[in-house]
């Protein structure tokens, strides 16, 4: 199921009080040696699963630049595609 959804509105809160958080994508290959370091990888460090075949998974990762950075690191040996975004939420109002 592919769906785009139309925009609504978009803000520059560049200079604006606000919570940013970025957001990636992650699909890991899966191989029998490395199923079970990823697991726990996952579960320690609370990344959302999206979606589970039996070779590769796609987790959402999320949080401020530096814990992006790490969860990077921690999958970049492993990783088949990595895709990546910035979102804001504006404390005003």
């Amino acid at each position: 199921m592919q769906r785009l959804v139309d925009v609504i509105t978009v803000d520059d809160l560049t200079n604006v009080e606000s919570i940013h958080r970025e957001l990636i994508l992650v699909r890991l290959n899966l191989t029998a040696d490395k199923k079970e370091q990823i697991k726990k990888a996952v579960d320690t460090n609370k990344w959302k699963v999206i979606v589970s075949a039996d070779t590769y998974i796609i987790l959402e990762i999320t949080g401020d630049q530096s814990q992006l950075i790490c969860s990077r690191e921690a999958c970049a040996s492993r990783y088949a595609d990595i895709t990546k975004g910035i979102i804001a939420l504006n404390l005003e109002n």
